[in-house]
């Protein structure tokens, strides 16, 4: 009796052993790779001859401009990376022999990006992209040339126009999906129409041109 109950400390401690050298296989093989995990294999869109365009107001979010190709014709692209992630989305493309810089703005509130996108296959030749930087996808997409944007309104003005008319198009980023037209009966002369803003009074100054150039100016409000 005396050797059996000298023996329950040993025995105790040798149990115990097994039990925790168990637990630490268990806990091995659950924090090990699992033989189905997929890697990423994503190409990354950025080249190393991509430049910055701008960042968002919070600087959460970098606006690039990179080199390429579509249909065997060089383009720019529009690429949007997300830092806290590293996520990087293609917005647009427009000719890589545009004379003029690629057209963009940021919302107030660093939700939106707003991008001109070429569409050299339709009528318009253009599109407004609305591009929603909290799910990194593009919202909506119209037809149009991107004129301006009332940051502090949150208004999106763009330009459509017909062999009969042209037309300056506005939408609030509160509701995209509602479109408003101001339509200017004369064909259009190739030169897009300037905008200035009047914040306060939640209007734009705007100057369109018809037939030999002649300016037609009008309060457009929203």
């Amino acid at each position: 009796m005396k050797n059996l109950f000298n023996a329950l400390p040993a025995l105790t401690f040798t149990r115990v052993g097994t039990i925790l050298f168990a637990f630490i296989c268990v806990s091995a093989c659950s924090q090990s790779p699992s033989p189905t995990a997929t890697v990423s294999t994503k190409t990354s869109v950025l080249t190393d001859s991509s430049t910055v365009l701008g960042a968002s107001l919070n600087e959460e979010y970098r606006l690039f401009k990179s080199k390429g190709q579509n249909g065997g014709l060089a383009q720019t692209n529009l690429v949007v990376l997300r830092l806290s992630d590293m996520q990087e989305v293609l917005v647009s493309s427009i000719p890589a022999d545009n004379q003029t810089e690629p057209k963009f703005f940021w919302s107030q509130d660093s939700r939106n990006l707003i991008a001109e996108n070429a569409t050299p296959d339709s009528t318009t030749k253009s599109e407004v992209v609305l591009f929603d930087l909290t799910k990194m996808a593009v919202a909506q997409r119209n037809p149009g040339a991107l004129l301006a944007f009332d940051q502090i309104n949150n208004e999106v003005l763009f330009y459509r126009s017909s062999p009969e008319r042209q037309s300056i198009c506005f939408y609030s980023l509160e509701t995209p999906d509602k479109e408003s037209v101001r339509d200017i009966i004369a064909p259009p002369v190739g030169k897009l129409p300037t905008v200035i803003f009047v914040y306060k009074e939640r209007k734009a100054r705007v100057k369109a041109y018809t037939s030999e150039n002649t300016p037609v100016n009008f309060i457009l409000p929203y």
